[in-house]
Formats: C-alpha cells, sequence, structure tokens
C-alpha cells in the first residue's frame, strides 16, 4: 500500500490508469485514500475493520468534496468505529431514510395539487 500525504495539487496531477483503478492512501489518516478509476473519476475512501471484518466507505467524489472536508468525513467516520457503529450501514440506512421521506413528500406533494 502505497502512502503518502494527500495534497489538492497531488489530486490534481494523477492520471488515471490505462486499465482498472488504482488506490493512493494517505500518511496522516490510516486507511483514508482516494480511488482514481480509468474513465479519471476520483473519489476519497475510507478501509477500516469492524467487528474484525474489512469494511469500505466512499466519502465522496473530488473535487466535489474538498481533501479537507474529506479528511473530516474520515475522521467522523473512524469515531463511529470506535463508538460501536458502523460507518458503512449508517451511510446505507440514511439513504434508505432519506428516499423514503423524499417519495413520501412526493406522494403528499402531488395528492394535495
Amino acid at each position: 500500500m502505497a502512502q503518502q500525504a494527500l495534497t489538492d495539487l497531488g489530486i490534481k496531477k494523477l492520471a488515471p490508469p490505462k486499465v482498472g483503478q488504482f488506490e493512493l492512501w494517505d500518511a496522516r489518516i490510516p486507511g483514508f485514500g482516494i480511488r482514481v478509476s480509468r474513465a479519471g473519476t476520483k473519489a476519497f475512501v475510507l478501509v477500516y475493520r469492524f467487528h474484525g471484518r474489512a469494511r469500505r466507505v466512499t466519502l465522496g467524489r473530488y473535487p466535489f468534496l474538498s481533501l479537507g472536508d474529506a479528511r473530516a468525513r474520515a475522521q467522523e467516520a473512524l469515531g463511529l468505529v470506535a463508538s460501536g457503529r458502523d460507518p458503512a450501514t449508517e451511510k446505507i440506512r440514511a439513504r434508505h431514510t432519506n428516499r423514503i421521506e423524499n417519495f413520501g413528500g412526493f406522494v403528499t406533494h402531488f395528492i394535495d395539487t
């Protein structure tokens, strides 16, 4: 696992691989890094262990999410792990809850109008 201190300039200069994808890991936060796809998409990721199993969560895409904000999200996620909660499961649960609330709001709005 290649590690280096991630910087905005370094991330901007990352060229996409010819095949597949690659990940570059941050030296400051364990398990935090950036994944670069063949299409050039860059996404911040966090790899951690939860109940003995390796887990991965995508924190957001670069440049929509800044490096500083991604590091903050990684720290929050690691805090959840330390408190016995799984960030990947919580992200899925929040997405599902939000989808239900959005659909319910849409139905209510549609019926009212």
